[in-house]
């Protein structure tokens, strides 16, 4: 019994220690997509009473695709997501109709292996500017640039497909023009909070 349990626990550290296939260094372009939620706070504060002015909370897609060189990926990330106006304070949140948000976001990114939890599964770093480009009911549209960092945990599924789990933040300045808030609000960065789960396909 002890045996067994030695040999299958050998087999098991062979499993994962083991290099990545051959077949699996030599990839060198991926694409894919990715669906999940983003979670939305600053844009704007009423200093007197806490309230805020934000896009609502809400659900996003993506595309991307990568070429990889090494331990590094570079990557091009783009997205898209709707919501609606949110007035919110530390009680209650209330969103609107009334004014709809469409974000479209453009994200080159750098990606770095953190760590391989397995043969074939990996965390990584992967961090970039960001440009959001926000069209507005019955107003302007206006773009935004600011910085971005994800944690990515990436584990084959079959020949050449993975699954992926994304967790990433983000900061631009507010979405809001000057003098588009009442005079008791001011305009604050805009923090994203995004998690999505996709599927990747690699070729070499």
């Amino acid at each position: 019994m002890i045996r067994r349990s030695l040999c299958a626990l050998a087999l098991w550290g062979i499993l994962h220690v083991l290099p990545v296939p051959a077949a699996a260094q030599q990839e060198a372009w991926s694409l894919s997509a990715e669906v999940g939620w983003t979670g939305i706070s600053g844009a704007s504060r009423d200093p007197a009473t806490g309230a805020v002015f934000r896009p609502a909370n809400g659900p996003l897609l993506g595309l991307a695709a990568q070429w990889r060189t090494g331990q590094l990926r570079l990557g091009l990330l783009l997205r898209t997501a709707r919501s609606n106006l949110s007035i919110a304070d530390s009680e209650i949140t209330i969103t609107t109709d009334d004014l709809a948000f469409r974000l479209y976001q453009i994200a080159p990114e750098l990606d770095l292996r953190l760590i391989r939890v397995s043969r074939h599964a990996t965390i990584t770093l992967a961090a970039g500017p960001v440009i959001d480009l926000w069209r507005v009911t019955e107003s302007k549209s206006r773009t935004r640039i600011g910085g971005r960092a994800a944690l990515t945990f990436e584990s084959l599924v079959a020949e050449g497909v993975s699954g992926v789990v994304r967790a990433e933040g983000a900061v631009t300045g507010s979405m809001f023009d000057e003098g588009e808030l009442p005079p008791e609000f001011d305009r604050r960065r805009t923090l994203r909070r995004v998690v999505t789960v996709g599927i990747k396909y690699s070729w070499n």
